[in-house]
């Protein structure tokens, strides 16, 4: 007869088709991912490639469950040892006969394996030994298990020969009473908008199975909530569609801090500064913040113009209100950034690559408007193929109250009849709270 040497997998495999754990438990439940948890004390995946009772003596003194189905062809062999409950030492090769299901059927050989099926079994001892029987000369394993119910003790014994086609899940009832105390300490909440739900787990399932037709064992950690909803913990974090993330006492105080702390800076428009007398260059400047100054708009006699902040540009559109055609002077604008640095700055319609060429002026007739924008060149670049801009100004969520009121101007020389007037458009940094109803005053 072909020798083949019993592993771990000749143990699972040999078993029949996994049956539901529970109406509670599923095995294909969606991720649960609690932040700040320790996944590799829950939960692993791994190939193990050792043999059983290599495996088995980490397990040594857990109660567990086989999860399975007998079938005609996945019998015990019969040199499976069924120890006589208070026999002190049994006689090697002799078998007995403990209870009325611990023996052959149909006159057959084999012991049906439905016997260890569903019912806690604790695991005593696993070892390897040389056999040499009427069937076979070859090492075997032997795993000693003891009926939690009757205190019965099975030398479990497997050999070659059988169908290892099938998989069955073992369901670590050790294992899942530890994880639920420890998972049971921790005060968990989900998150709704800006909202914390309490949540709890009530129970845990520690379960074994394998999976790609017996060349993996698959670990899996699977929990119930308090709102009935069932889980499964990953060993390491892979948030997908369907995982659903819970957080602890210490990180649900760091997002809420966070959400009462979170919004965005944002430019208004505070002051526009332009030639007393349109019709002399160079001649005094006057400062307007008065009501023609909004926002995000200023009117004069000369132009109307209303200036949106869009992140890594100024968009704009202006109108010409003078009586004659205006011109802006593209190759005499400028950017100064928060910095204070002053920068070319190009338009639209101009490519990224011509950013540092002599642009020609803008031409806006009598009556009519112009939509562009102001892009800074010192704040484009080209990295990875392509052209990136950076911000205007920090946009980071976190509120910075040294960063509030800090300003940005926006030259614009725009002509009159012949006669350049230096448009300054000064922009002051704002702050909005995401979540002004968090903020404790």
């Amino acid at each position: 007869m072909k020798k083949m040497r019993t592993t771990l997998l000749a143990l699972f495999l040999c078993l029949p088709a996994s049956i539901a754990l529970s109406q509670v438990f599923d095995e294909k439940a969606p991720e649960l991912i609690i932040e700040d948890m320790d996944y590799s004390n829950f939960s692993k995946s791994f190939v193990f490639g050792g043999k059983a009772y290599t495996f088995f003596n980490t397990l040594i003194g857990d109660t567990i469950i086989f999860n399975g189905n007998s079938l005609r062809d996945d019998f015990f062999c019969n040199d499976t040892i069924w120890v006589k409950h208070g026999v002190k030492k049994p006689i090697e090769g002799k078998h007995y006969k403990v209870k009325k299901h611990y023996k052959g059927i149909d006159d057959d050989i084999y012991s049906p394996n439905e016997f260890v099926y569903n019912r806690p079994w604790i695991i005593i001892s696993a070892k390897e030994e040389s056999t040499n029987s009427l069937f076979e000369s070859d090492k075997s394993e032997i795993l000693t298990i003891k009926d939690v119910q009757t205190g019965d003790i099975v030398n479990w014994r497997y050999r070659n020969g059988y169908n290892f086609s099938k998989n069955v899940n073992i369901e670590n009832i050790s294992r899942s009473r530890v994880y639920t105390s420890s998972l049971q300490k921790l005060k968990l909440y989900e998150q709704t908008g800006t909202s914390f739900n309490e949540l709890h787990i009530n129970k845990s399932l520690f379960t074994i199975e394998t999976r790609d037709n017996g060349n993996s064992l698959h670990f899996t950690t699977t929990v119930l909530l308090s709102n009935n909803e069932t889980y499964n913990i990953p060993f390491t974090k892979r948030y997908n569609n369907n995982s659903k993330t819970l957080y602890t006492e210490e990180i649900k105080k760091q997002r809420l801090d966070n959400l009462r702390n979170s919004g965005h800076f944002y430019l208004t428009l505070s002051k526009v500064e332009k030639p007393k007398n349109s019709q002399i260059r160079y001649g005094k400047v006057t400062a307007v913040s008065d009501k023609s100054v909004t926002e995000y708009s200023y009117s004069d006699n000369i132009l109307s113009i209303i200036m949106v902040d869009k992140i890594d540009r100024i968009a704009f559109s202006l109108e010409n209100k003078s009586g004659n055609s205006l011109k802006i002077e593209w190759d005499e604008a400028s950017f100064i950034g928060i910095d204070n640095k002053a920068s070319r700055v190009f338009h639209s319609g101009v490519k990224y690559s011509d950013k540092g060429l002599s642009m020609p002026a803008t031409i806006i007739p009598n009556g009519t408007s112009l939509d562009d924008v102001i892009l800074p060149s010192n704040l484009t670049s080209y990295s990875g193929g392509d052209w990136h801009s950076s911000t205007l100004i920090p946009r980071r969520g976190i509120y910075d109250e040294t960063k509030i009121g800090k300003i940005i101007k926006v030259l614009l020389p725009i002509s009159v009849k012949g006669v350049i007037n230096e448009y300054t458009f000064i922009f002051k940094i704002e702050w909005v709270w995401n979540n002004p109803e968090l903020r404790i005053e």
